[in-house]
Protein backbone atom coordinates (compact mmCIF):
# COMPACT_ATOMS: atom_id res chain seq x y z
CA UNK A 1 0.00 0.00 0.00
CA UNK A 2 2.54 2.31 1.22
CA UNK A 3 4.60 1.69 -1.86
CA UNK A 4 1.72 2.50 -4.11
CA UNK A 5 0.75 5.26 -2.55
CA UNK A 6 4.82 7.00 -3.48
CA UNK A 7 4.67 5.49 -6.59
CA UNK A 8 1.84 7.09 -7.32
CA UNK A 9 3.31 10.58 -6.22
CA UNK A 10 6.48 10.27 -8.46
CA UNK A 11 4.03 9.59 -11.30
CA UNK A 12 1.69 12.57 -10.33
CA UNK A 13 5.05 15.01 -10.05
CA UNK A 14 6.13 13.94 -13.26
CA UNK A 15 3.08 14.50 -15.13
CA UNK A 16 2.39 17.79 -13.60
CA UNK A 17 5.79 19.10 -13.75
CA UNK A 18 5.89 18.54 -17.58
CA UNK A 19 2.49 19.83 -17.83
CA UNK A 20 3.89 22.82 -16.75
CA UNK A 21 7.26 22.82 -19.14
CA UNK A 22 5.17 21.98 -21.85
CA UNK A 23 2.63 24.59 -21.70
CA UNK A 24 5.33 27.46 -20.93
CA UNK A 25 6.90 25.94 -24.21
CA UNK A 26 3.48 25.88 -26.02
CA UNK A 27 1.64 28.08 -25.26
CA UNK A 28 2.08 31.67 -26.41
CA UNK A 29 0.01 33.53 -23.85
CA UNK A 30 2.93 31.08 -21.71
CA UNK A 31 5.57 32.32 -23.42
CA UNK A 32 7.18 35.52 -21.44
CA UNK A 33 9.88 35.64 -19.57
CA UNK A 34 7.90 36.14 -16.12
CA UNK A 35 7.65 32.42 -16.56
CA UNK A 36 11.03 31.21 -17.01
CA UNK A 37 11.33 30.96 -13.23
CA UNK A 38 8.51 28.91 -13.08
CA UNK A 39 9.55 26.27 -15.78
CA UNK A 40 12.69 25.92 -13.59
CA UNK A 41 11.20 25.35 -10.50
CA UNK A 42 9.39 22.65 -12.59
CA UNK A 43 12.80 21.50 -13.76
CA UNK A 44 14.00 21.25 -10.13
CA UNK A 45 10.87 19.12 -9.29
CA UNK A 46 10.91 16.81 -12.39
CA UNK A 47 14.47 15.63 -11.21
CA UNK A 48 13.42 14.88 -8.06
CA UNK A 49 11.05 12.94 -9.10
CA UNK A 50 13.15 11.09 -11.56
CA UNK A 51 16.55 11.20 -9.75
CA UNK A 52 15.71 11.20 -5.99
CA UNK A 53 12.22 9.56 -5.20
CA UNK A 54 13.09 6.42 -7.01
CA UNK A 55 16.13 5.92 -4.29
CA UNK A 56 14.45 7.22 -1.36
CA UNK A 57 11.39 4.41 -2.53
CA UNK A 58 13.82 1.91 -2.43
CA UNK A 59 15.62 2.89 0.95
CA UNK A 60 11.94 2.91 2.42
CA UNK A 61 10.59 -0.43 0.91
CA UNK A 62 14.33 -2.38 1.85
CA UNK A 63 14.30 -0.26 5.54
CA UNK A 64 17.60 0.19 5.21
CA UNK A 65 20.47 1.62 2.40
CA UNK A 66 21.57 -1.41 0.08
CA UNK A 67 23.05 0.68 -2.64
CA UNK A 68 26.56 1.11 -0.82
CA UNK A 69 28.68 4.58 0.50
CA UNK A 70 29.19 6.43 -3.29
CA UNK A 71 25.44 6.18 -4.30
CA UNK A 72 24.39 7.30 -0.77
CA UNK A 73 26.97 10.55 -1.49
CA UNK A 74 25.59 11.31 -4.90
CA UNK A 75 21.74 10.24 -3.52
CA UNK A 76 21.86 13.05 -0.98
CA UNK A 77 24.08 15.64 -3.17
CA UNK A 78 21.64 15.17 -5.82
CA UNK A 79 18.96 15.54 -3.56
CA UNK A 80 19.56 18.38 -1.47
CA UNK A 81 20.88 20.09 -4.77
CA UNK A 82 17.15 20.00 -6.48
CA UNK A 83 14.94 20.38 -3.39
CA UNK A 84 16.67 23.41 -2.84
CA UNK A 85 16.81 24.91 -6.66
CA UNK A 86 12.61 23.85 -5.72
CA UNK A 87 12.65 26.12 -2.67
CA UNK A 88 15.21 28.82 -3.89
CA UNK A 89 13.19 29.51 -7.20
CA UNK A 90 10.22 29.81 -4.88
CA UNK A 91 11.97 32.62 -3.43
CA UNK A 92 13.10 34.36 -6.86
CA UNK A 93 9.26 33.91 -7.74
CA UNK A 94 8.12 35.93 -4.54
CA UNK A 95 10.64 38.33 -5.31
CA UNK A 96 9.77 38.72 -8.94
CA UNK A 97 5.91 38.95 -7.70
CA UNK A 98 6.84 41.66 -5.60
CA UNK A 99 8.35 43.84 -7.92
CA UNK A 100 5.95 43.32 -10.18
CA UNK A 101 3.13 44.34 -8.23
CA UNK A 102 4.82 46.92 -6.03
CA UNK A 103 6.71 48.81 -9.16
CA UNK A 104 3.79 47.84 -12.46
CA UNK A 105 5.71 50.32 -14.90
CA UNK A 106 9.44 50.88 -14.13
CA UNK A 107 9.96 46.80 -13.43
CA UNK A 108 7.85 45.41 -16.89
CA UNK A 109 10.55 47.42 -18.43
CA UNK A 110 13.60 45.56 -17.09
CA UNK A 111 11.68 42.28 -16.85
CA UNK A 112 13.54 41.51 -19.87
CA UNK A 113 14.49 37.11 -20.90
CA UNK A 114 17.91 38.24 -20.15
CA UNK A 115 17.35 39.45 -16.76
CA UNK A 116 15.03 36.14 -15.58
CA UNK A 117 17.63 34.19 -17.14
CA UNK A 118 20.18 35.72 -14.97
CA UNK A 119 17.77 35.05 -12.12
CA UNK A 120 17.40 31.34 -12.90
CA UNK A 121 21.25 30.74 -12.99
CA UNK A 122 21.74 32.68 -9.73
CA UNK A 123 19.28 29.95 -8.03
CA UNK A 124 20.92 26.86 -9.11
CA UNK A 125 24.33 28.17 -8.77
CA UNK A 126 22.94 29.04 -4.93
CA UNK A 127 21.77 25.66 -4.71
CA UNK A 128 25.14 23.82 -5.85
CA UNK A 129 26.87 26.15 -3.14
CA UNK A 130 24.70 24.02 -0.57
CA UNK A 131 24.66 20.80 -1.80
CA UNK A 132 28.33 20.36 -3.01
CA UNK A 133 30.67 21.10 0.41
CA UNK A 134 29.04 18.09 1.99
CA UNK A 135 30.21 16.39 -1.33
CA UNK A 136 33.07 17.64 -1.19
CA UNK A 137 33.89 16.47 3.20
CA UNK A 138 32.33 19.11 5.06
CA UNK A 139 32.92 18.13 8.49
CA UNK A 140 32.61 13.78 8.64
CA UNK A 141 30.45 14.43 5.72
CA UNK A 142 27.51 12.24 5.14
CA UNK A 143 26.70 9.43 7.37
CA UNK A 144 26.88 5.59 6.31
CA UNK A 145 27.34 2.43 8.33
CA UNK A 146 25.94 -0.11 5.93
CA UNK A 147 22.36 0.04 6.79
CA UNK A 148 21.42 3.54 7.34
CA UNK A 149 22.36 6.58 4.31
CA UNK A 150 22.18 9.78 6.51
CA UNK A 151 23.08 13.44 5.22
CA UNK A 152 26.43 14.81 7.06
CA UNK A 153 25.57 16.01 10.66
CA UNK A 154 28.47 18.63 11.23
CA UNK A 155 26.96 21.11 13.04
CA UNK A 156 28.31 23.76 10.90
CA UNK A 157 26.99 22.39 7.90
CA UNK A 158 23.35 21.45 9.21
CA UNK A 159 23.12 25.46 9.89
CA UNK A 160 25.04 26.53 6.75
CA UNK A 161 22.25 24.25 4.74
CA UNK A 162 19.29 24.88 6.59
CA UNK A 163 19.38 28.43 6.72
CA UNK A 164 20.76 28.58 2.82
CA UNK A 165 17.84 26.09 1.79
CA UNK A 166 14.69 26.90 3.69
CA UNK A 167 14.79 29.29 6.83
CA UNK A 168 16.24 32.26 4.94
CA UNK A 169 13.93 31.69 1.66
CA UNK A 170 10.94 30.95 3.95
CA UNK A 171 11.80 34.52 5.51
CA UNK A 172 12.04 36.86 2.50
CA UNK A 173 8.89 34.75 0.72
CA UNK A 174 6.60 35.52 4.10
CA UNK A 175 8.04 38.92 4.11
CA UNK A 176 7.40 40.12 0.60
CA UNK A 177 3.87 37.57 0.58
CA UNK A 178 2.98 40.36 3.72
CA UNK A 179 4.01 43.57 1.95
CA UNK A 180 2.53 42.19 -1.58
CA UNK A 181 -0.62 41.83 0.26
CA UNK A 182 -0.56 45.00 1.49
CA UNK A 183 -0.06 46.82 -2.02
CA UNK A 184 -2.74 44.87 -3.33
CA UNK A 185 -4.81 46.12 -0.64
CA UNK A 186 -3.71 49.85 -1.01
CA UNK A 187 -4.33 49.23 -5.09
CA UNK A 188 -7.67 48.02 -4.54
CA UNK A 189 -8.83 50.81 -2.62
CA UNK A 190 -7.61 53.09 -5.19
CA UNK A 191 -9.34 51.19 -7.74
CA UNK A 192 -12.70 51.97 -5.53
CA UNK A 193 -11.84 55.46 -5.12
CA UNK A 194 -11.35 55.39 -9.09
CA UNK A 195 -14.61 53.70 -9.92
CA UNK A 196 -16.71 56.22 -7.39
CA UNK A 197 -15.11 58.91 -9.25
CA UNK A 198 -15.57 57.51 -12.92
CA UNK A 199 -19.81 57.62 -12.13
CA UNK A 200 -19.35 61.38 -11.59
CA UNK A 201 -19.71 64.20 -14.67
CA UNK A 202 -16.13 64.66 -16.21
CA UNK A 203 -15.18 67.63 -14.95
CA UNK A 204 -16.19 66.58 -10.86
CA UNK A 205 -14.24 63.47 -11.62
CA UNK A 206 -11.21 65.72 -13.02
CA UNK A 207 -11.55 68.07 -9.74
CA UNK A 208 -11.63 65.22 -7.80
CA UNK A 209 -8.64 64.09 -8.80
CA UNK A 210 -6.97 66.95 -8.75
CA UNK A 211 -7.93 67.12 -5.04
CA UNK A 212 -6.60 63.97 -4.30
CA UNK A 213 -3.06 64.37 -6.10
CA UNK A 214 -0.35 65.20 -3.84
CA UNK A 215 0.82 68.73 -4.89
CA UNK A 216 3.33 68.59 -7.65
CA UNK A 217 2.20 65.18 -9.36
CA UNK A 218 0.61 65.12 -12.72
CA UNK A 219 -3.70 64.19 -12.90
CA UNK A 220 -4.51 61.00 -14.25
CA UNK A 221 -7.89 61.12 -16.29
CA UNK A 222 -9.88 58.32 -14.92
CA UNK A 223 -9.60 56.11 -18.27
CA UNK A 224 -5.87 56.89 -18.94
CA UNK A 225 -5.48 54.16 -16.04
CA UNK A 226 -6.61 51.37 -17.74
CA UNK A 227 -3.90 49.59 -19.15
CA UNK A 228 -1.97 49.78 -15.79
CA UNK A 229 -5.30 48.34 -13.91
CA UNK A 230 -5.55 45.44 -16.24
CA UNK A 231 -1.88 44.63 -15.73
CA UNK A 232 -2.41 44.66 -11.91
CA UNK A 233 -5.35 42.85 -12.36
CA UNK A 234 -3.09 39.94 -14.00
CA UNK A 235 -0.52 40.74 -11.19
CA UNK A 236 -2.98 39.96 -8.26
CA UNK A 237 -4.19 36.52 -9.51
CA UNK A 238 -0.30 35.38 -10.30
CA UNK A 239 -0.22 37.02 -6.19
CA UNK A 240 -3.32 34.39 -5.11
CA UNK A 241 -1.29 31.76 -6.94
CA UNK A 242 1.61 32.61 -5.57
CA UNK A 243 0.02 32.69 -2.00
CA UNK A 244 -1.27 29.18 -2.23
CA UNK A 245 2.51 27.97 -3.18
CA UNK A 246 4.48 29.61 -0.18
CA UNK A 247 1.53 28.20 1.93
CA UNK A 248 2.02 24.69 0.26
CA UNK A 249 5.88 24.98 0.21
CA UNK A 250 6.08 26.30 4.43
CA UNK A 251 3.43 22.87 5.28
CA UNK A 252 5.74 20.52 3.23
CA UNK A 253 9.03 21.21 4.26
CA UNK A 254 8.44 22.73 7.62
CA UNK A 255 8.56 19.40 9.62
CA UNK A 256 11.31 17.99 7.85
CA UNK A 257 13.92 21.12 8.34
CA UNK A 258 12.57 21.33 11.97
CA UNK A 259 14.26 17.74 12.51
CA UNK A 260 16.94 18.55 10.40
CA UNK A 261 18.18 21.04 12.37
CA UNK A 262 17.15 19.47 16.20
CA UNK A 263 19.10 16.15 15.17
CA UNK A 264 22.75 17.24 14.97
CA UNK A 265 22.34 19.02 18.31
CA UNK A 266 20.65 16.33 20.24
CA UNK A 267 23.11 13.04 19.61
CA UNK A 268 21.49 10.09 20.96
CA UNK A 269 19.24 11.66 23.58
CA UNK A 270 16.18 12.25 21.19
CA UNK A 271 16.31 9.74 18.24
CA UNK A 272 14.41 10.31 15.76
CA UNK A 273 12.08 7.24 14.90
CA UNK A 274 12.52 5.93 11.33
CA UNK A 275 8.72 6.35 10.15
CA UNK A 276 8.97 9.83 11.35
CA UNK A 277 11.74 10.79 8.80
CA UNK A 278 10.50 8.91 6.28
CA UNK A 279 6.67 10.26 6.33
CA UNK A 280 8.46 14.70 6.97
CA UNK A 281 10.99 13.77 3.57
CA UNK A 282 8.28 12.37 1.90
CA UNK A 283 5.59 15.03 2.82
CA UNK A 284 8.80 17.34 1.61
CA UNK A 285 8.82 15.71 -1.98
CA UNK A 286 4.87 15.57 -2.29
CA UNK A 287 5.88 19.85 -2.34
CA UNK A 288 6.89 18.94 -5.77
CA UNK A 289 3.69 17.06 -7.00
CA UNK A 290 1.46 19.60 -5.48
CA UNK A 291 3.21 23.08 -7.32
CA UNK A 292 1.69 21.94 -10.94
CA UNK A 293 -1.72 21.14 -9.05
CA UNK A 294 -1.73 24.79 -7.77
CA UNK A 295 -1.13 26.31 -10.74
CA UNK A 296 -3.73 24.19 -12.89
CA UNK A 297 -6.23 25.16 -10.25
CA UNK A 298 -6.03 28.59 -9.55
CA UNK A 299 -3.96 30.08 -12.97
CA UNK A 300 -6.87 30.17 -15.76
CA UNK A 301 -3.76 29.80 -18.63
CA UNK A 302 -2.44 27.15 -16.97
CA UNK A 303 -5.08 25.10 -16.84
CA UNK A 304 -6.31 26.24 -20.40
CA UNK A 305 -2.81 25.25 -21.45
CA UNK A 306 -2.99 22.13 -19.29
CA UNK A 307 -6.13 20.74 -21.10
CA UNK A 308 -4.76 21.69 -24.31
CA UNK A 309 -1.69 19.53 -23.90
CA UNK A 310 -3.01 16.55 -22.62
CA UNK A 311 -5.72 16.75 -25.28
CA UNK A 312 -3.01 17.26 -28.13
CA UNK A 313 -4.85 20.25 -29.31
CA UNK A 314 -2.33 23.03 -30.22
CA UNK A 315 -4.64 25.00 -32.21
CA UNK A 316 -6.83 25.78 -28.06
CA UNK A 317 -3.39 26.36 -26.96
CA UNK A 318 -3.00 29.47 -28.86
CA UNK A 319 -6.42 30.48 -29.39
CA UNK A 320 -6.54 34.25 -29.05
Amino acid sequence: MISLVLCTMMVVTIVGNTLVCLSVILARKLRRPANYLIVSQAVADLLVAMAVMPLSLTNELEGRWSLGKPLCDLWISVDVFCCTASIINLCMISVDRYLAISHPLSYRVHRTSRVMLMLVSVVWIISALISVPALLGWGKGNEYDGETCLINQDKGYTIYSTLGAFYIPMLVMLVLYWRIYITVQRHKNSSLRRTYVTRMSPAAAERTIANDAPTGSSVEKPNQSEPKRISLTKEYKAARTLGAIVGAFILCWLPFFVLAVIRPFCNDTCRVPPVVDGVTLWLGYANSALNPAIYGGLNNDFRAAFRAVICCSLKDLNKR
